[in-house]
C-alpha cells in the first residue's frame, strides 16, 4: 500500500510503501503553522485518507518546516507516524489499514455500482419503448393530423448567433513587469544556490511567458540573509543571481535574452532584524525588467 503526503506546493509525494518498508525515518514537509502545530494529510494512491495534527513542534528553519519522522509498520492492522516535539517527548499517531483499505474499497464500488444502475435503466427504457411501440407510433400519427396548416405561415426565420471572440493578450513591457513581479522573489536554500522546493514552478512560469517576445532585457539581483553570515557575502548573492541567468538562458534559446546579474550580499534585506524562521525571504533573487519587445 503506497502512502503519500501533500507537500506546502500542492503535489504529493510518495513517503512509504507498507508492502516494502517495515520501518522508515522521512522528513515531511506539509506544516501550515511554522512555529507550533501541524496539518499532515495522508493518502493512498492519491485517495486522501486521513488527515493527522502535530503538535507543539521545534521551530522551523526555512520556509516549510522539515519534520522528521518514524513511519512502522506494527501489524496487518495499523502503522504508526512517530515524531519528537520541542520538549523531546516522542509522540505517536496510529493510522489504521484497515480503514486505508475500506476507503479504498468502498470509492472503488460507489463508480461500479453507479454504471450498473445506468446501464439497467438504460435497458429499462429500451424495452418499454419497444413494448409501447405501437402506442407511440400512433399517437405520433395522431398529432400531426391535427396540427394546423398556418403553422407553416407562422415559422420564424432563425438568425445564427455569432460568436464572441476572446480578446486577445497584448503582450507589452508593462504586461511582463506585472507578470514577473507576481511570480518573484525567487527563495533560496541557507548558505546555497539551490532554489526551495516549489520555486522552479515561479520560474517556468516566467519562462512561458518570456516567450511571446523577441527580445528581452533583465536584470538579476542576488541577495543573503544575515544570520551567520557577513554584511558583505556577496559571492553568494552573485551565484544566485547567475543560477538564475542560466536557468531562464537555457530555456529561452530562441528569442535574444540578455541578463545582467548583481549581487547586494545581505546589504538589501527585505525583512531587518527578521527571526530565523522568517531569513528564508532574505534569501532571494529579485529580477528587473529593463527593455522588452
Amino acid at each position: 500500500m503506497e502512502i503519500s503526503v501533500r507537500l506546502y506546493t500542492g503535489e504529493l509525494a510518495k513517503v512509504f510503501d507498507t508492502t516494502i518498508d517495515k520501518k522508515k525515518k522521512v522528513v515531511l514537509t506539509t506544516i501550515k503553522d511554522y512555529q507550533k502545530n501541524a496539518e499532515v494529510e495522508i493518502f493512498n494512491k492519491k485517495r486522501k485518507i486521513k488527515t493527522l495534527y502535530f503538535a507543539n513542534l521545534p521551530p522551523a528553519k526555512a520556509r516549510e518546516v522539515d519534520l522528521p519522522v518514524s513511519i512502522e509498520v506494527m501489524n496487518k492492522d495499523f502503522f504508526t507516524i512517530s515524531y519528537v516535539d520541542k520538549d523531546k517527548k516522542v509522540r505517536t499517531h496510529e493510522v489504521s489499514l484497515k480503514e486505508f483499505k475500506m476507503k479504498n474499497l468502498i470509492k472503488t464500488i460507489i463508480p461500479i455500482a453507479a454504471i450498473f444502475l445506468i446501464l439497467l435503466l438504460f435497458i429499462f427504457l429500451i424495452t418499454a419503448f419497444i413494448k409501447n411501440y405501437d402506442k407511440i407510433k400512433k399517437y405520433v400519427t395522431i398529432e400531426k393530423k391535427v396540427k394546423p396548416i398556418k403553422e407553416k405561415a407562422e415559422e420564424k426565420t432563425i438568425v445564427p448567433e455569432t460568436k464572441k471572440e476572446e480578446p486577445k493578450t497584448i503582450y507589452t513591457i508593462d504586461s511582463l513587469k506585472s507578470f514577473i513581479s507576481e511570480n518573484q522573489p525567487i527563495y533560496f536554500f541557507p548558505n546555497e544556490d539551490n532554489l526551495l522546493n516549489g520555486e522552479d514552478t515561479k520560474l517556468d512560469n516566467i519562462v512561458d511567458y518570456l516567450k511571446n517576445y523577441k527580445e528581452v532585457e533583465l536584470v538579476l539581483n542576488g541577495h543573503t540573509e544575515s544570520i551567520n553570515l557577513p554584511d558583505n557575502e556577496y559571492a553568494l548573492s552573485v551565484k544566485r543571481a547567475k543560477k538564475i541567468s542560466e536557468y531562464l538562458s537555457s530555456k529561452l534559446n530562441e528569442i535574444n535574452l540578455n541578463t545582467e546579474t548583481k549581487g547586494f550580499g545581505a546589504t538589501d534585506k527585505a525583512i531587518n532584524n527578521a527571526p530565523e524562521e522568517k531569513q528564508y525571504l532574505n534569501r532571494r533573487v529579485e529580477i528587473t525588467v529593463i527593455n522588452a519587445k
